[in-house]
This record gives C-alpha cells, structure tokens and sequence, in this order.
C-alpha cells in the first residue's frame, strides 16, 4: 500500500498530546517504604507523596509510574536472593508484559513478585519475575538479565 502520510499541525500535534506524557508524569514522586522476602516471593510497599494532578481530578496509578515501581522491586529482590549489599551494575529489561485489569486510586500500594526461573549467564543472572500490583489489579511477568560480578 503505497500511502502518502500527511504531516500533522504543530498546534494540532500540541493539542491531542497527553500533558502527563509530555512532563506531567516527573510530578509524580512514589517511594519503596517497605520490603519483605522470602526466597520464594517478596512484597513492596510503594507510597506516592505527590503527583501529577490528573485531568479528571481523581488519582490513578499510571503505566509510567507503576512499571518503574515493578523494575525497582524487581532490582532489589535480585540483589536479596544474591545476597548484595548495594546494586552495582546496570539491570537490563529484556521483555516486559503487564495487564491492567482495574484501575488503582490508592496512594499506597502492594506490589507482590516471586522469580519463576533463573538462568545463568556469563554476563549475569537472567530472571523472570511474575506479579500482581494491588492484589491483581494490574499482573506483569517481566524478564531482565541481573549482572553481578559473578553469577552465582
């Protein structure tokens, strides 16, 4: 199909942007308060202390702000089934996966996970991290490659 694309107004282009895509989301200021671990599953507890004031005037749990949140348990769970005292090196996503099923309005929130298969690498630890956010409001299954010093 050979299409010609039209190009799109700059004040149309502004107008049909999302403000919270555009800088909104850098407002939002969420923090891990709380963690438990097993070897077998861990929990975090994350608490928005500001955000970005939504369009319809009620607080939801973004995309942005909720994978961020689900990636730094992710790291911090790596780094306690390794036994470290502090992330050393560059965590890389490989694929991740996540389903919204209902929205969350909390400013506090549960983000469980347990790893269901690891993998060894030269480079590192592979993981694949299964979950749910606000108990199965939102469940992702993300896969990233934990490098440590050496893999153990």
């Amino acid at each position: 199909m050979n299409e010609t694309l039209q190009p799109v107004d700059t004040d149309l282009l502004r107008a049909l942007q999302s403000d919270y895509l555009v800088g909104g989301y850098k407002k939002d200021s969420v923090y891990l308060a709380q963690v438990r671990h097993s070897v077998n599953q861990c929990t975090g507890l994350f608490e928005i202390t500001d955000a970005y004031p939504p369009s319809d005037g009620v607080f939801h749990l973004s995309m942005t702000t909720v994978t961020n949140c689900i990636s730094q348990l992710g790291i911090v769970y790596a780094g306690l089934l390794n036994g470290l005292k502090m992330k050393s090196n560059e965590v890389y996503v490989i694929e991740y996966n996540i389903r919204f099923l209902r929205p969350i309005n909390d400013l506090k929130f549960i983000i469980t996970a347990s790893m269901s298969q690891n993998r060894r690498k030269p480079r590192g630890i592979i993981y694949t991290m299964k979950g749910e956010v606000q108990q199965g409001a939102f469940c992702y299954e993300v896969t990233f490659l934990f490098p440590i010093g050496e893999a153990i």
